[in-house]
């Protein structure tokens, strides 16, 4: 699951009346639809020279049906629940490193064959390392990454992240701050913050 986000510091109406007035259930299509225009609430950015920083909060919900047939007709709550019930035990980010002129691939970002090389390892096997979350006093670290990273002719490498969920709770009671230290392009410790309100009311799947 991955998507071109793209953040606006602006509250759509209809989100500010949602966060008015506790969850609100929709059915699967109407889900994608909201999330579809709402998801820029869900993704913040950090820029640097050349280079855009995205990291977007994945909801549970969206997580568990990207992997159902949502089609009214052949729609298996059953099946959707036990995937929600899976899922629900991490935290789920995409974040994406990329250069801000999408005709630049990253690739000439690199100085040598070798660096490339050493990137794409580094990419594939440590570079979790570089990310954690805090919520609260807690400091949870980066459990699973599946990454993306075809340098040569992309201008961007994109990673889906969980971060394990350390007590179940209905609602979160702190904000999560995803932090990552940049050590590829060596632009620091990097933040990006996600409100518990925004988190807490964005809408939920009716078969739950």
């Amino acid at each position: 699951m991955q998507a071109n986000k793209t953040i606006i510091f602006l509250f759509t109406p209809l989100l500010v009346v949602l966060l008015g007035c506790g969850h609100k259930t929709l059915s699967p299509d109407k889900y994608l639809e909201f999330y579809k225009h709402n998801k820029n609430e869900l993704t913040k950015t950090r820029e640097a020279e050349t280079l855009e920083f995205e990291a977007s909060y994945i909801p549970t919900d969206l997580m568990a049906l990207g992997n159902v047939d949502y089609a009214a007709d052949a729609f298996d709550k059953n099946e959707f629940n036990k995937l929600h019930r899976n899922y629900d035990s991490a935290f789920y980010f995409t974040f994406k490193i990329k250069t801000r002129d999408e005709n630049f691939p990253m690739k000439k970002l690199i100085k040598s064959k070798e660096n490339y090389a050493e990137l794409n390892r580094y990419i594939n096997a440590d570079i979790k390392n570089d990310f954690y979350i805090e919520l609260g006093e807690k400091k949870i670290n980066c459990g699973i990454i599946n990454a993306e990273s075809d340098l040569a002719i992309r201008n961007a490498f994109t990673f889906v992240m969980s971060f394990e969920k350390l007590a179940f709770a209905n609602e979160l009671t702190d904000d999560i701050t995803l932090i990552y230290h940049d050590k590829i392009f060596q632009n620091g410790i990097l933040k990006f913050h996600f409100s518990k309100s925004l988190i807490n009311h964005f809408p939920k799947i009716k078969a739950i």
